[in-house]
């Protein structure tokens, strides 16, 4: 439910902070994302019970969202057409080592004889750090890169007063509905859209729940999120080759032949790993567990270490 939530936050928000970002400033929303991903982390960290982990997840979500918005626009006014999709390589690159990071931050920190509160808040400290160089880094970058060509200025104190809020409301929506009408108007844009949605679903479920799918199978949790981290590093060093490949033949051939290459791969995997499954018209059940197949015959029961002090484990 937690991650479910983060993610109903970032989809959420996408269209809003996308129409701030073309009207206002791309380094406002970029700040933002920035620092509300660091302190939704740490509230993930230090919360004292279930409600307050979902509220700092919807924190981290919204931190979430408004990286695509700022990221790309950015990223395409300050490269040409020729490099530009070496940049979007090396974007992904870094964006896939840093959803590698956690799932080997926790290991690590199990390791150590720490628990999961220690790595959120490592996650935490490294966030906000980032956020304090990056945004110090980007004071030099030119508004043509920062700001959309022809930027509003930000509303005033006065556009936040009660009696404005009306008003202000119909300007978004307003300007939301004009956003949604531009997608409309652009078929590419829209099958890219499914497309995304589709690779998103898939990208998401495989990352978020693989650790909980080997530790069916009686792998402990600390490697089942080392397995997570793996194929996320595998999926960076794929990203760079894909930029090179995309500027010199083009992006859609690259991208077909992506695509189909990981409804290959994944079909074989499916084919060839997944347990058999009981037809439908047998109702005897397996007797003997050692000749049953699948998670629950293989997999025994571990108990995870009970936490003996804040942030720590018992060995």
């Amino acid at each position: 439910m937690a991650v479910g939530l983060a993610g109903g936050v970032v989809t959420l928000l996408q269209l809003p902070l996308g129409y701030v970002s073309d009207t206002y400033s791309r380094r406002l929303v970029f700040a933002g994302s920035l620092t509300l991903g660091a302190l939704g982390a740490g509230t993930v960290a230090l919360a004292p019970s279930y409600a307050w982990l979902l509220a700092g997840q919807v924190v981290v979500g919204i931190g979430v969202a408004g990286h695509h918005p700022a990221h790309y626009p950015m990223l395409s006014s300050a490269t040409d057409e020729e490099r530009r999709g070496r940049a979007y390589s090396v974007h992904g690159f870094a964006g896939a080592l840093g959803l590698a990071a956690p799932f080997s931050v926790v290991p690590a920190a199990y390791l150590l004889g720490y628990d999961w509160r220690v790595a959120f808040g490592a996650v935490a400290v490294a966030g906000g750090l980032y956020a304090a160089v990056a945004l110090v880094a980007l004071r030099p970058v030119g508004r043509e890169v920062t700001h959309p060509p022809d930027p509003r200025p930000l509303p005033g104190r006065g556009a936040f007063r009660p009696s404005n809020a009306v008003p202000v409301a119909r300007r978004a929506g307003r300007g939301l509905r004009a956003e949604a009408r531009s997608l409309a108007g652009a078929p590419p844009v829209l099958l890219l859209t499914l497309l995304w949605f589709s690779n998103s679903v898939a990208g998401w479920g495989v990352k978020t729940y693989t650790p909980a799918l080997l530790g069916g199978y009686g792998l402990a949790p600390a490697d089942a999120s080392l397995v997570s981290s793996a194929m996320l590093g595998v999926g960076a060093v794929v990203l760079l080759g894909g930029g090179v490949l995309a500027d010199r033949v083009g992006s859609l051939p690259v991208m077909t032949a992506g695509y189909a290459a990981l409804v290959l791969v994944a079909g074989t995997l499916a084919w060839g790993l997944s347990p058999p499954r009981r037809p439908w018209w047998s109702s005897s059940r397996c007797r003997r567990p050692s000749t049953c197949r699948g998670p629950r015959a293989r997999s025994s029961p571990t108990r995870p270490r009970p936490a003996t002090t804040w942030g720590r484990t018992s060995r």
